[in-house]
This record gives structure tokens, sequence and C-alpha cells, in this order.
């Protein structure tokens, strides 16, 4: 019955506040960046990923994904205290978390070179760790890379969306993954 939003001021400062009467009012923002690796010296950039966090399932642990690299903070106290998850989730940027099933967590990010690939990592332990992240070839990302999107539906099948295309934002497609985010397959 909570929502918690993370945010940085200036990409620098990172925030978090919450509703308990569905993002009607807020509580005050506090400032968590001492906890969660913001305050950069020298400055750094720090930022909050388009797509929302995760509450696990079994654990409850809140997991909010950040970019600038790639990384998660999580609070195990319902939003009380935060920190800083030990490593990177991926070496793309702009990450999309979601939990497969109890246990296991993917993540995507966006590609950062020219060419390439949405690159995805995995983990086993709550987030606070992730395999090494690999450029999934079954997801072309266009030049510098694109933000995508993933979803775990209740059919347990992964969805993700994003353009099919090496050089330009276009050609927008669905792919599902029938194996836990290893291979793609266009969605028909």
């Amino acid at each position: 019955g909570i929502v918690h939003l993370i945010f940085t001021r200036n990409n620098r400062d990172v925030y978090h506040t919450q509703s308990a009467d569905e993002g009607v009012t807020w509580g005050p923002p506090v400032n968590i960046s001492g906890s969660v690796d913001g305050h950069r010296e020298p400055p750094g950039f720090i930022g909050t990923g388009h797509a929302g966090g995760v509450q696990l399932s079994r654990t409850g642990r809140l997991l909010v994904p950040m970019h600038g690299p790639c990384h998660a903070i999580y609070s195990d106290d319902g939003g009380q205290t935060w920190a800083k998850a030990r490593g990177a989730m991926s070496n793309g940027g702009e990450c999309q978390m979601v939990e497969i099933r109890d246990g296991l967590l993917v993540v995507t990010g966006r590609n950062s070179k020219k060419i390439g690939y949405q690159q995805i990592a995995f983990s086993t332990d709550d987030g606070m760790t992730w395999s090494e992240s690999e450029p999934n070839h079954d997801l072309p990302s266009p030049i510098d890379g694109v933000e995508s999107s993933i979803l775990v539906h209740p059919n347990g099948k992964l969805y993700h969306s994003g353009p099919n295309s090496f050089l330009l934002r276009t050609d927008m497609v669905l792919k599902v993954s029938h194996d836990d985010g290893k291979s793609w397959q266009p969605f028909r």
C-alpha cells in the first residue's frame, strides 16, 4: 500500500519519498546520497532508471536500478534506510530489472557503444551481486544505444520491447523469452 519514489536532483543528489495514499500526498523528500553513492567527488553522474524498481517476493527487499554506471540501491526496512548493492549490474546504461521468479532477477542495459546489443545480467542473491553482463545477440541496439523495456508476465514469460535495428530507433518490436532471458524471439 506504499508507493516509494527515488529521484535525483542535478544528477548528483539522490532522494527518497513515499506516499501512503496512492500518490495523492507525499512525505518530505529525504536525501539518501551519503548511503547510495551520491555527492560524488569529483562530481559524477548518478541517475534513476527510467523504469521502476521492484519489491522482491520472498524478502520484501526494495531494489531500484540507477545508472552512471548501472547499479542498484536497496532497502530491507521498507524504505527507512538505503544502501548501494556491491556489484555493478550491467556494462550498459538505463537499466531495467525484473524478478523472473523467487530467487532470480534479470536486468537489461542500454548498449553504450556505437553499434551493438542490449546488455543482460542475472542475480540469484536478491540483487546484491550480478553476473557479468553480456550483449544478447537477439536484442540489437541502434547507434549509441536506446532504453528498452522488459517485464515479466504472470504466465512466467519475459517480454522485451525496443528497436530491432542497429542504425536508428526504428522498427519497434516486442520479443518474448521462454528461457528466463537467455534467448528472445519475435512475439506473434
